[in-house]
């Protein structure tokens, strides 16, 4: 399988999985199970099943220090280098976190960068749409072009 059908083909799992906090969220599931199909590692196993509410995802990340730090302790634990944002453009593959609007205001999630969009996990399901990123990790090995 090249790797962008194996890319379209994780979104669309992903898209027909359910959200659930905790097990298959914006973290654990998207990313974390993207980058266990690329790499074989999940990065956040560890964190499966210690939060099941947005609250409770709210305060594991606040005792991490923020998303941003979490994603890059797990992330580049992993194996997973940061895209320097300054100097590069994530390319489709890579994961990170993007901002969106909720009822309660802006907020970090995480994110796969299909090329010119990003992929994120709602309660409502995947959607895809473009986005700056606030961060980003690229999966060594794995190029879609």
């Amino acid at each position: 399988m090249t790797d962008d059908a194996a890319l379209a083909d994780w979104l669309s799992e992903a898209g027909r999985t359910p959200h659930v906090w905790g097990r298959f969220d914006c973290s654990l599931g998207l990313v974390g199970g993207w980058v266990e199909r690329v790499s074989g590692v999940n990065p956040g196993r560890r964190l499966i099943g210690r939060y099941c509410s947005e609250a409770g995802a709210a305060l594991l990340v606040q005792k991490h220090g923020g998303l941003r730090a979490l994603y890059g302790e797990l992330l580049e634990g992993a194996g997973l280098s940061r895209v320097d944002l300054e100097g590069e453009t994530p390319v489709a593959g890579d994961v990170g976190l993007v901002e969106v609007i909720t009822e309660d205001g802006r907020r970090p999630v995480g994110a796969i960068c299909t090329g010119r969009r990003w992929a994120v996990l709602t309660e409502m399901g995947l959607r895809a749409a473009p986005a700056r990123p606030l961060a980003a990790w690229r999966l060594e090995g794995f190029n879609v072009e």
